[in-house]
């Protein structure tokens, strides 16, 4: 199996390069509407949608260790979604000639994730990940790499809505414009790590000197 003597210690184990299949896929909509209601009443509408399914390949798999999973073929077992929409919506008056009043709405959903097993022991018998060859994404001699970089959870979702509105007015060579705006955003996040490079699963780095 080992291909590649330029990794390892060209000795006792060298390393293994192959392929790896990493699919995407994304769906993308967006719908609009304007109506007349009456003389001087004009509104608009808008909504977006938008999903992304994506396999990444900072963390791997080759020794076969997930289900449907092959040994000594790279599988990619992180995934990266999103799935976001947007409505909008406007409303225009003509109140009189020279003024006008123009209302707007809006609502985000934002929602991502980094998604994947992160450092659940690898080895039989050990109640920790084993990361031999040190913290890494590769020339690692495990089953499927574990390094915090690569395997750290989080995700976010947000809900931001936003209302704006605002008068228009011309009188004789003047403009004059009034308006005002509210946003609230509410927002969740969470992750697996401290912000840092520590995970939340125990992990014995193997030549690294100190175990963690």
């Amino acid at each position: 199996m080992p291909n590649d003597c330029t990794k390892g210690d060209g000795l006792n184990y060298c390393g293994y390069t192959g392929s790896i299949a990493i699919p995407q896929s994304s769906n993308f909509g967006v719908a609009r509407i304007d109506h007349e209601f009456a003389k001087g009443w004009h509104f608009n509408g808008t909504y977006h949608y938008y999903k992304l399914t994506n396999t990444v390949n900072n963390q791997w798999d080759v020794g076969g260790f997930f289900p449907g999973d092959t040994k000594g073929q790279y599988q990619a077992i992180r995934q990266k979604p999103q799935n976001t929409w947007l409505y909008t919506a406007g409303l225009t008056k003509d109140i009189r000639p020279g003024l006008t009043n123009d209302f707007h709405f809006s609502y985000t959903r934002n929602w991502w994730a980094y998604g994947s097993p992160s450092g659940v022991p690898n080895v039989a018998g050990y109640p920790a990940a084993l990361e031999i060859g040190g913290e890494n994404s590769n020339n690692v001699f495990i089953p499927y790499n574990t390094n915090n970089q690569s395997v750290r959870t989080r995700y976010w979702n947000g809900h931001d809505t936003m209302y704006r509105d605002d008068v228009s007015w011309l009188r004789g060579s003047h403009y004059f414009q009034f308006g005002g705006s509210y946003q609230r955003n509410v927002d969740t996040h969470k992750r697996n790590d401290n912000g840092g490079t520590i995970n939340t699963y125990e992990q014995y780095l193997i030549g690294e000197g100190n175990g963690v």
